[in-house]
């Protein structure tokens, strides 16, 4: 029965016995859109990285630009952290695809494609989207300390109740969680060219509270933002 209390807490907001942490993922080399995922795009892809969720989920999305067939290949991409390398490549992962309205109409996409294991197919101006790790399971917790110098912050919700929370903010250079992304790919029809991409990423911001998600109204679920949580001893 006493397992089963914590989940309860947190449907209803209540989490007195628990510590919340909301981080915040910031990159010097991608920009922000309106989901408040991390995107990048050239001539070719447009590449979107997200990580809302309990334990940074991180969600990446493909978008193969070209006219060309494009893979991705998962065993040889990763996340890597403080050194170490943990692949994305999962045998039975699933992903969603749409297609693009190019013309007048959207196009029809059937046919077979063989793929080698730890490769994903991109047909032509479509997209994929895979879950892969959770960032909280890379080389241990992003639980963060938090400084003395952390301020205590009050929000102040439209029904005059009040949130108070701890605020830190990181540069990159500073920031005590950093990662990067190494991701393979091949464009063209047989083996392709193979080319990589690769990112850096930093926790820019946390925010400390003992208000769970469903009752923190700073937290939006927005795509740059997750949290991790733990109970008092």
């Amino acid at each position: 029965m006493r397992n089963l209390i914590l989940p309860v807490l947190l449907i209803l907001g209540l989490s007195s016995c628990s510590t919340f942490q909301y981080l915040t993922v910031d990159s010097s080399q991608l920009q922000k859109d309106d989901q408040k995922q991390l995107t990048t795009e050239n001539d070719t892809m447009r590449l979107t990285y997200g990580f809302s969720g309990g334990g940074g989920p991180v969600t990446i999305t493909v978008f193969n630009k070209t006219n060309q067939p494009m893979f991705i290949n998962w065993a040889k991409s990763a996340i890597i952290r403080d050194g170490q390398s943990f692949s994305l490549y999962g045998a039975n992962s699933a992903f969603v695809g749409s297609a693009t309205p190019t013309g007048t109409g959207t196009a029809d996409l059937t046919g077979t494609v063989s793929v080698p294991p730890g490769m994903e197919f991109i047909p032509p101006q479509t997209k994929i989207t895979r879950s892969t790790v959770y960032l909280n399971q890379t080389g241990g917790s992003t639980q963060t300390i938090m400084p003395d110098t952390a301020k205590k912050q009050r929000y102040t919700l439209p029904d005059g109740a009040i949130e108070s929370y701890f605020l830190v903010s990181y540069n990159e250079a500073q920031s005590p969680v950093r990662w990067k992304s190494y991701l393979t790919f091949a464009i063209g029809s047989g083996s392709g060219t193979e080319f990589t991409v690769s990112h850096t990423f930093y926790i820019g911001t946390v925010m400390e509270t003992h208000y769970a998600p469903a009752m923190f109204k700073l937290y939006q679920e927005p795509g740059d933002q997750f949290y991790v949580f733990w109970q008092k001893n």
